[in-house]
């Protein structure tokens, strides 16, 4: 998102970067409107001028992030019309440690500071050092997280209930029972994509008629070529035959 504003000389020039994650961590994570809402009071008060800013809807944990690889092919290339990357916090920006100290390298050979407003450090070989301990911890608790909630997900599972996200095609979540006030889903037999399911894996096992056993993309040639749609009504994909032959749902 491109902010045009009259640019005094002299005048921090700064682009927002602000990320949710996915998945369970996203309910806890803070909002881009609460993040942005925060960093332009932050900047209105110290006389700094927005000029750009990027939003990801990505784990910190790497850098598969397409307004974040945006933002660093700008610095890189010398393109940025910013000199500061403003973040609520740290972890905002990055919860791996070493790829944290790489970013800050690429940017500081542009010229480029990255400033928390919730963790102001100065720039200073003692700072610097604050801030690598930051970062060590924020992927330290993201480790600890990540392994709690897929503790959490393995237990749920075991206990025979869905874990949320996309249905997998050829079942439906139901209601199961309620715990506290959250409701527990198991998934069910669908009726209707069950056949197509069977279909699939009969296909790939036995082929159909006399074509011999099939490929995978020779199955989802057969499946178009024959009427078979998604639950969406698309074409099917050979990604989503390669998922669903191999998925252990």
């Amino acid at each position: 998102m491109k902010i045009e504003k009259t640019f005094v000389s002299g005048e921090k020039r700064v682009a927002l970067y602000m990320r949710v994650s996915t998945g369970p961590q996203a309910v806890s994570d803070l909002s881009i409107p609460d993040q942005r809402k925060a960093m332009t009071a932050h900047c209105a008060s110290r006389g700094w001028l927005v000029v750009d800013e990027f939003v990801d809807a990505r784990s910190g944990t790497t850098d598969n992030r397409p307004e974040y690889q945006r933002m660093m092919d700008l610095i890189k290339s010398g393109g940025a019309k910013f000199d500061v990357v403003l973040v609520h916090s740290f972890s905002r920006f990055f919860r791996d440690a070493a790829e944290f100290q790489l970013a800050l390298r690429a940017m500081r050979r542009r010229k480029v500071n990255l400033i928390s407003i919730t963790q102001e450090i100065e720039d200073t070989p003692t700072g610097q050092m604050i801030r690598s301990i930051i970062a060590i911890f924020d992927q330290y608790t993201s480790e600890e997280i990540s392994k709690h909630v897929k503790r959490t997900l393995r237990e749920n599972a075991a206990q025979g209930f869905h874990c949320g996200g996309v249905t997998p095609f050829g079942y439906r979540a139901v209601f199961a029972e309620r715990r506290g006030g959250r409701e527990k889903k198991k998934l069910e037999v669908h009726p209707e994509d069950a056949t197509v399911v069977r279909l699939i894996f009969d296909l790939y096992r036995s082929g159909g008629g006399n074509s011999g056993v099939m490929g995978v993309k020779r199955v989802t040639e057969w499946l178009n070529d024959h009427g078979h749609r998604t639950r969406s009504g698309k074409l099917w994909s050979i990604r989503q035959i390669h998922d669903m032959l191999t998925d252990p749902v």
